[in-house]
């Protein structure tokens, strides 16, 4: 007589391993990717904190302290280097009508999200703001 066995071939247990272990490969990646981008969001944010608050260290300053009009230079963010990133500012004449063209300054401040191994930029956040020279404001007569 026969006896009636239980369990599983080898085959089916191999086949059970298989699967399960595509399974899990599945879901590695999904995690991976879901890390990478939650990290990203985070670089990306403080760039754009770090990029507002040099903006507002720039706007503060005196406008005879500021780059002439056309230059392009590295600027530092907060008094010194950022691991991770580093900031350009460029500076245009604004050209707006009834204000002298030396009068009011375009600046645009570009923060670069580097990578960690030195293979160049992974993001960039830019800001821009307007300066005016107020002194210049003097020279406006007022008749009665």
């Amino acid at each position: 007589m026969l006896k009636l066995q239980r369990g599983m071939t080898l085959i089916e247990l191999i086949a059970a391993i298989v699967l399960m272990a595509v399974a899990m490969l599945a879901l590695t990646t999904v995690f991976k990717v879901s890390n990478t981008g939650s990290s990203d969001a985070k670089r990306r944010t403080e760039a754009l904190a770090l990029a507002h608050g040099a903006m507002t260290e720039i706007l503060a300053t005196p406008f005879a302290t500021l780059p002439a009009c056309g230059a392009n230079e590295s600027w530092s963010l907060h008094g010194g280097t950022v691991p991770g990133y580093a900031a350009t500012l460029a500076v245009n004449c604004a050209d707006w009508s009834g204000i002298p063209a030396d009068s009011a300054k375009r600046l645009r401040l570009t923060v670069n999200i580097l990578a960690a191994d030195d293979h160049g930029i992974l993001d960039s956040v830019v800001v821009d703001g307007y300066r005016t020279n107020y002194s210049s404001a003097s020279a406006v007569t007022r008749t009665n």
